[in-house]
Order: C-alpha cells, then structure tokens, then sequence
C-alpha cells in the first residue's frame, strides 16, 4: 500500500481542496487511496495601513480518495470553521473534466480567513455597503468545467456565496447586474487558466503560470517542483492595482514536501 502525505508551510490563501490558486477547478488531485494533504497559511498584505495586515488560517486538511473525490477541513480562526467538498462527475482524456461541490459546511452564515462577520470583520474590500452587500459565504455552491489545450488548461465556472462580489468592475460577474438588490442564491462566474512551461536544464519542473478571477479577487501565481518538493508564489487580489484603489494586493508563498511510503 502506497500513502502519500504532503505537508505544506503557505503564506497566502492556498491549501483549500481541489483548488488552482483559490478558486476550484476539476482537475484536481486524482488518488484511488488516500492523499492527505496538510497546511498552514499566512497572507500579508503589501502595506501596513491594511485592517489585515497579517491573516493567519490555523490549518488545512485535504483528503483525495477514490479517484475523484475530495474533502477539505478549513480552520480559520477559533471561530471560524468549515468543510469543504468537491466531486468530479465528469472525466476523460479527450473531454473537459466536470466537477461540482460546495464549500463552507459550517454553523456560521460569514465564513472568512481574516475573522468576522460584516460590517468589521473579513477583507475590507469584501464588505459592500448599500443594498447590495456582502453574501453569506456558508454553503458556497460551485460546479467548474477545466479542459486542457496542450500546454494550456483553462477553467470556467458558477458559484454563489463566496465568489460573488459587487465591486466596480467585479458586479459584471454575477447576475445581480440586472438587479438594483442582492440576492443570496444568486450565482455569478469564476475563470481560471494555467500554463506548463517546457523548461530544460531547469532546477525545477513542471512549472506552471497561474491566472484567476472571481467575484472577489484577481490573483496571479506559480507553481514548480524540485525532487519532493512544490513551490508556489501567489499575488493575491491584483485588482487593487489595476483599479488604483486604496487597498493593496497580498502576497503569498508555499512550500510542500510528498513522502511516499511502501
């Protein structure tokens, strides 16, 4: 029997299961036996003016089983705790991946790695005012179709809860932009593409570029490998630069290490 623990130090909000950077796709892990993956994560933000300069998530616990399923432990904060569940309904070689899931299996409405319901607590981006406010991100529905072009695989999906957001540009991405109110069913779009790079005499392999957008961030990152290891860098919330905002992105960078056991 084969067990693979992967362990992982990150400093950003990676480490969710069956996930690019944050949103999920259905290209994810595939393990007839179980694959438990372990994580603790910081983001800083890059100024120090930020409510949330410093957002620490306890852990991660991610588990791969029968080849397409996966179950996420979320520990936040002391107070916010939830699961997360992903399965891919739909897989093959030569058709797009399909898969559907929810996250936030909680007891609270406003689930959030920075802590805290509206008006104070979560992102300050995050937290909308007038009457289309911040939606509840508990049972966070989500189904994604990934379909990978040589080099390239991209993502495209709807949710609701978690990825929907009513900023100047980002309200585009949910149906509510035909509404003046908020709805809490109401689903909105996430994208994601991915790019492996064909590296030779290169430390690292299978180096992969990573671009994302939901209702609430735009986030660019990458990831690579070396012998047991995989590295990540993620810049989170890359839509405070291109809308010149007040607030600032985030940073993040990850390190993990597989162990396989006969």
């Amino acid at each position: 029997m084969i067990t693979k623990v992967i362990v992982c130090i990150i400093f950003a909000q990676l480490g969710r299961v069956g996930s690019l950077l944050e949103i999920p796709v259905a290209n994810f892990r595939s393990s007839y036996i179980p694959l438990i993956e372990v994580s603790s994560n910081i983001s800083f933000a890059l100024n120090s003016n930020d409510k949330h300069p410093v957002d620490m998530d306890y852990t991660h616990i991610n588990v791969y089983l029968w080849r397409n399923l996966g179950i996420g432990f979320n520990y936040f904060t002391r107070n916010e705790v939830g699961f997360d569940v992903i399965y891919r309904i739909v897989t093959g070689s030569y058709i797009p991946n399909i898969a559907v899931g929810f996250r936030n299996i909680t007891y609270k409405r406003y689930i959030s790695p920075a802590g805290g319901d509206p008006p104070d607590g979560g992102f300050t981006d995050e937290n909308y005012t007038g009457k289309k406010y911040r939606i509840p991100e508990l049972l966070s529905f989500f189904v994604v179709i990934s379909r990978q072009m040589q080099n390239y695989t991209f993502h495209l999906g709807l949710g609701r809860g978690e990825f929907i957001g009513y900023g100047p540009r980002s309200k585009y991405l949910n149906f509510d932009i035909f509404s003046k109110s908020a709805h809490e069913l109401i689903l909105g779009f996430f994208f994601g593409v991915e790019y492996v790079f064909n590296l030779r005499n290169f430390f690292l392999s299978d180096v992969k570029y990573a671009l994302e957008i939901d209702g609430r961030d735009l986030n660019m990152g990458f990831k690579g490998k070396w012998r047991n290891f995989e590295f990540a860098l993620e810049f989170a919330k890359l839509e405070h630069v291109i809308l010149k905002s007040k607030l600032f992105p985030r940073i993040g960078f990850s390190v993990s290490y597989t162990k396989l056991k006969k």
